[in-house]
C-alpha cells in the first residue's frame, strides 16, 4: 500500500484584546480591537509515527505579537499533507492558519483534505458534549492537561516558563487526538477514501484504512433503482462497514467493478 501522508495537528492562539464598555456587550466593532489574536503554538505528528513536532512563539515574538516564524513551519507541514486531522478544524485551526498564512503574504498550500473530527462526532452521535476532552474522557482514551486562562494571558506577556506550558498542552492535545480519530475513523461517514492511494488491485481496498473488505454473503443495501453489496473491513483495528460498487442482481455483477465506497 502507497501511503498518504495524514497530519494530525492543533493550534493554540492568543485571546483578542478589547476595550468595551460593560461586561455583556452585544457587540463589540473592530475599533475596540486594540490586539488582535496571533498563533501562540502549533503541534503535529504523522499518522502513526512516534515523533510529534511542535513550535511555540519565544518571549520576544509573544511580546510583538510575531508569529511569523512558527506560521511559516505549519505551512510547510500542511502544503506536504494529503490529508490533516483535526478537532473543529475546519472551522478554527485550519481558517485561523488561513488568515496567517494571507497576512504573511504565504500562498496557499497544495491542496489537502481535512478530516474534522468534530463535524463527524456532530454528524453521528448525541454525546452531551463534543468537546474533545469529554469525549476523549468518556471514551477511557485519556484526558486534556490541565490549564486556565492565565496561561492565555501570561503567554501573551511573554512569561518564558508559560510558554513551554502551553506547548506541552498543545502537544498533548495531538496524542489523545490521535488516538479519539481511530476510535472514530470507523463511523465517519464521508472520510477521505484511502483505498485510491492503494496499488493492490487483487482486492478491493477499504476506503478507510486500505485493508481488504470481507463482502456480506447475506445483505444487501438497497436504493430505489439497485440493491448492492456490503462489506466490512478485515482489519480490526478498523472494521468500517460500507457498500460496493457490485450489484447484488448476479446477471449485472460481471460489468460491475469491484471498488468499496
Amino acid at each position: 500500500m502507497d501511503n498518504p501522508k495524514i497530519l494530525v495537528f492543533d493550534i493554540e492562539t492568543s485571546p483578542i484584546q478589547v476595550f468595551v464598555w460593560n461586561l455583556y456587550p452585544k457587540f463589540v466593532s473592530t475599533e475596540s480591537v486594540i490586539q488582535d489574536w496571533f498563533v501562540l503554538s502549533w503541534a503535529a505528528k504523522w499518522l502513526d509515527e512516534k515523533k510529534v513536532m511542535s513550535a511555540v512563539l519565544t518571549s520576544k515574538e509573544a511580546k510583538n505579537c510575531d508569529d511569523s516564524r512558527i506560521v511559516m513551519k505549519v505551512w510547510e507541514l500542511l502544503n506536504e499533507a494529503d490529508i490533516v486531522i483535526a478537532h473543529n478544524g475546519d472551522r478554527f485551526d485550519i481558517s485561523r492558519l488561513n488568515s496567517r498564512f494571507l497576512e504573511h503574504g504565504l500562498l496557499p498550500p497544495l491542496p489537502y483534505k481535512s478530516i474534522d473530527t468534530l463535524k463527524s462526532v456532530r454528524r453521528v452521535f448525541g454525546f452531551t458534549s463534543n468537546k474533545l476532552d469529554y469525549l476523549t474522557k468518556k471514551l477511557s482514551i485519556g484526558k486534556k492537561l490541565k490549564t486556565g486562562y492565565q496561561l492565555w494571558l501570561d503567554c501573551v506577556k511573554g512569561d518564558t516558563s508559560s510558554l513551554r506550558t502551553m506547548v506541552k498542552y498543545n502537544v498533548h492535545d495531538v496524542k489523545i487526538l490521535e488516538d479519539f480519530y481511530y476510535k472514530l475513523r470507523p463511523w465517519i461517514p464521508n472520510h477521505p477514501n484511502l483505498g485510491l492511494y492503494s496499488a493492490n488491485v487483487q482486492h478491493a481496498p477499504c476506503p478507510v484504512c486500505g485493508h481488504k473488505v470481507i463482502i456480506s454473503k447475506s445483505k444487501v443495501a438497497t436504493t430505489p433503482a439497485y440493491s448492492w453489496k456490503v462489506y466490512r473491513c478485515s482489519n480490526p483495528e478498523c472494521g468500517h462497514t460500507g457498500r460496493t460498487k457490485i450489484r447484488a442482481n448476479k446477471s449485472r455483477e460481471n460489468n460491475s467493478k469491484l471498488i468499496a465506497r
